[in-house]
């Protein structure tokens, strides 16, 4: 994970691009534990129904591109196992946020800019850190 790396290696980084990281509040927390209990076909279904929503908020000209897109995210870059690989990076990153630095700042000599979005589902202001 991006974040992770630069906060613990920033000498190391030149430039860096960060989109949301996952865990944001102890309810994403409690719902990704619940993801390993879940058969994976219920996983998979709750994806679609939600990537169809944000799909569905797009242009119709750009429609017919992020369904196809987000599907073949779906069924040819993600396997049940990588998927889990996944949620178990993310729980590991949460479960030792002090280790990993999680919630240090980033520090970077120069400008730094960021880009946040006012309509962000992932995370309310009142949770946001900079």
């Amino acid at each position: 994970m991006g974040h992770v790396f630069v906060r613990l290696h920033p000498e190391r980084v030149d430039k860096l691009v960060l989109d949301g990281f996952g865990l944001y509040t102890p309810g994403h927390v409690r719902a990704a534990k619940l993801f390993f209990k879940l058969p994976y076909p219920m996983i998979m279904a709750y994806y679609r129904r939600v990537l169809k929503k944000y799909a569905a908020q797009a242009r119709d000209d750009e429609q017919v591109f992020f369904t196809a897109y987000l599907e073949e995210v779906l069924t040819r870059l993600h396997t049940r196992q990588t998927l889990m690989g996944q949620f178990k990076l993310l729980m590991d990153i949460s479960d030792h946020a002090e280790e990993y630095g999680v919630f240090r700042p980033v520090e970077r000599p120069g400008k730094v800019l960021l880009i946040l979005a006012e309509d962000d589902r992932g995370s309310a202001r009142r949770n946001a850190r900079l």
